[in-house]
């Protein structure tokens, strides 16, 4: 993601917190060009589902920003691909912290299991391909049972 601010002291360091200022985790830091602004790219930190605030300070100003993003969760799939009984991992981030996430196959529907999200919402399922997956992507929807949140993932089936 590309965070940007202004307001800050011309060239000066900007900390860049997600959650808590001065606690871990430390996004990134920017330095601001000559109008006090910046712009830098940092991926996200991982965090469980909803709310995240973060937070700029300016080291010298003590200038202070902020903004909140929401965190939505996503499943990833490894292997990716993979024939009918083959297994693969099911990788959730983004669910609520602590919760139940049941593991769907799409078409036709069918509960593949369920896992549970540690503390910052990341968790992971061994599934196996259903003997009847329909050549081509599929998806796996992994939905958080607390938050009713739902990440996607897919798998191409051989």
């Amino acid at each position: 993601m590309t965070l940007t601010g202004s307001g800050f002291a011309p060239t000066e360091t900007v900390e860049i917190y997600a959650g808590h200022i001065g606690a871990p985790p430390l996004f990134t830091t920017a330095t601001t060009d000559a109008s006090g602004a910046f712009a830098v790219s940092a991926r996200e930190p991982q965090h469980h589902y909803g709310p995240m605030d973060v937070y700029a300070v300016g080291v010298s100003s003590h200038n202070l920003g902020a903004a909140t993003l929401s965190v939505t969760p996503g499943l990833v799939m490894n292997p990716a691909t993979g024939a009918p009984g083959s297994t693969a991992v099911a990788y959730g981030a983004g669910f609520g912290a602590g919760e139940t996430v049941d593991i769907y196959w799409n078409d036709p529907r069918q509960l593949l299991g369920t896992a549970t999200a540690n503390i910052v919402g990341s968790g992971a399922l061994t599934i196996t391909i259903p003997a009847d997956a329909s050549p081509g992507i599929n998806l796996v929807i992994g939905v958080g049972q607390t938050t009713k949140a739902i990440g996607i993932g897919g798998v191409a089936v051989e």
